[in-house]
């Protein structure tokens, strides 16, 4: 007597299903750039040189109307002056005369050569001053503004896409045990 025993093992199968997963993301549309370039301001006023020959030309006789006459004026003045002097002196020599008194010579030649005009001769065109000359210093201002840059994003939330993985678990065979009784057969209970 024996006994055959067969046997097959059951077998399980596994699909595997992998995630998947996509993500967008959008640079292009959120990302701004403002800039401004430095700018120079340049303000200048030149430099100026002021020749005043107002004592130069009346120095030679070139006088505006208004100086020609104080000049003048003045001139008149000292003439009258120096006239009055001299009648003062001769009312001394002559009143000297009179009285028969001593005439000195010194008085009366003296009044003999200032009667006669003296010969001029320097020449007059020749100045005797210096211009008077001013400078005016030019100024410059320089002003310059700060260069700007502004960057501008707002976030970007990526577009994501996820499908989970899966795993699948069935029975891929079904497993079983045969037992077969070899030899005589025993009708026999127990």
């Amino acid at each position: 007597m024996g006994l055959k025993i067969e046997q097959r093992p059951s077998l399980i199968g596994v699909k595997n299903i992998p995630s998947r997963m996509r993500v967008r993301y959008d640079l292009a549309h959120n990302f701004k750039i403002k800039s401004r370039f430095s700018r120079v301001y340049i303000d200048s006023t030149t430099p100026r040189v002021h020749i005043d020959q107002k004592k130069i030309k009346e120095a030679i006789g070139y006088y505006k109307p208004m100086s020609f006459i104080k000049v003048k004026k003045q001139e008149n003045i000292q003439k009258g002056i120096k006239k009055i002097n001299s009648i003062h002196k001769e009312k001394h020599i002559l009143k000297a005369i009179a009285n028969k008194g001593k005439v000195d010579p010194e008085v009366i030649r003296d009044k003999v050569l200032k009667d006669k005009p003296a010969l001029n001769t320097k020449p007059g065109f020749m100045p005797k001053n210096k211009p008077e000359v001013r400078f005016d210093l030019g100024q410059v201002n320089i002003k310059a503004t700060k260069p700007f840059l502004k960057v501008y994003s707002r976030p970007n939330f990526p577009d994501i896409d996820y499908k989970p993985g899966d795993a699948i678990i069935y029975l891929r065979q079904k497993g079983y045990v045969k037992v077969d009784y070899v030899g005589k057969k025993v009708n026999r209970l127990m």
